[in-house]
């Protein structure tokens, strides 16, 4: 397994193919600003996309975003369904994270509910109880 920087263009096509966002006809931009009652500080944070690639192949996908000068979001974490169960999605973000931002802020996650568990068991916990669209904020301190 190999963890490599991939282009905005690579991440969003692979999205749509897997159809992460469940939403056909989503515009997806190369970052977000609000999630939720949660906002970024800044107006162009930094931010890298990654995939996991097994054997030349792309598994899976996350980006990396400064949300503030204490967080590091990371928008999405999809692994393809046949190599779920596997830890790939944990080794895919800290690999990311300890390559580009360490030092930069704890991890910041708008969870979906099915990932709620996964967040858990990686030591997230929730920022706070508000549920909206079925997600919630989630962070993890990192050192």
């Amino acid at each position: 397994m190999k963890v490599c920087k991939i282009d905005f263009e690579v991440i969003k096509q692979y999205w749509i193919e897997v159809d992460h966002f469940r939403e056909p006809n989503k515009l997806i931009k190369p970052f977000v600003r609000r999630l939720g009652p949660h906002k970024t500080i800044f107006d162009n944070p930094r931010r890298i996309a990654y995939g996991l690639f097994c054997d030349g192949k792309l598994i899976g996908v996350t980006q990396l975003v400064q949300w503030s000068n204490t967080q590091v979001r990371y928008r999405t974490l999809n692994i393809r369904e046949n190599f779920r169960g596997k830890n790939l999605g944990w080794y895919l973000l800290e690999t990311a994270y300890n390559t580009d931002w360490r030092g930069c802020g704890n991890l910041f996650g708008w969870v979906r509910d099915t990932h709620y568990e996964w967040a858990l068991r990686h030591k997230f916990f929730v920022i706070d109880s508000s549920w909206i669209d079925n997600h919630i904020a989630m962070e993890r301190i990192m050192q």
